[in-house]
């Protein structure tokens, strides 16, 4: 079974923040990088889970949560409290006193990390995974002996894999809104 991200752009002034969702594509080595998520290496250095922030904003508190309710509902974002405590048993919490949301059954390993973080780890991520250095096929078209020269050349070569432009995307966003006086972060979970 396949592990995908949830990923949140997170934005706030005066502990008041706002959330937009984003998405990243699957990438187990990210995933490392980022939570320890999938790791198959563990010669990439990750950040520890924190959790999520108590203070996150409502649209991701929505996707993070479930809403208690014996109300008739047609949303995947609520539950009953007959569910919820099935939920509880499996390892979900309730996420405030007044017991109304409860911690989606199938969300795991929540976590946040400040856009400085998360600009370390993309260039963790970047920096281990190395692709071969692939000579252009345009510049030898015709000459076949100076092709299998380069490549015995460049053969042991390496570049970092290729950027991510989700990735490079949520990390220019963000910027934009700390130049503009927000503070910013990243929260992020994982599914199976």
């Amino acid at each position: 079974m396949g592990c995908d991200i949830h990923c949140y752009m997170e934005y706030g002034k005066n502990e008041r923040w706002e959330g937009h969702k984003t998405w990243i594509w699957r990438s187990y080595g990210l995933f490392t990088a980022l939570a320890g998520v999938r790791c198959y290496n563990s010669e990439i250095e990750s950040f520890k889970p924190r959790g999520v922030p108590e203070n996150i904003s409502l649209d991701t508190l929505r996707d993070y949560t479930l809403y208690i309710t014996e109300e008739p509902f047609d949303e995947e974002s609520c539950c009953t409290r007959e569910s919820a405590e099935r939920y509880i048993k499996s390892g979900s919490t309730y996420w405030d006193d007044r017991k109304t949301r409860v911690t989606h059954p199938d969300w795991h390993t929540p976590s946040w990390l400040s856009l400085n973080e998360f600009k370390v780890a993309y260039s963790r991520f970047r920096l281990y995974y190395r692709q071969p250095v692939l000579p252009d096929l345009e510049k030898f078209k015709g000459n076949p002996d100076g092709l299998k020269k380069e490549l015995e050349l460049t053969k042991d070569k390496t570049e970092p894999i290729s950027p991510i432009p989700e990735v490079e995307a949520i990390i220019a966003y963000l910027e934009v809104m700390i130049k503009h006086g927000y503070k910013s972060r990243v929260v992020f979970w994982f599914d199976n």
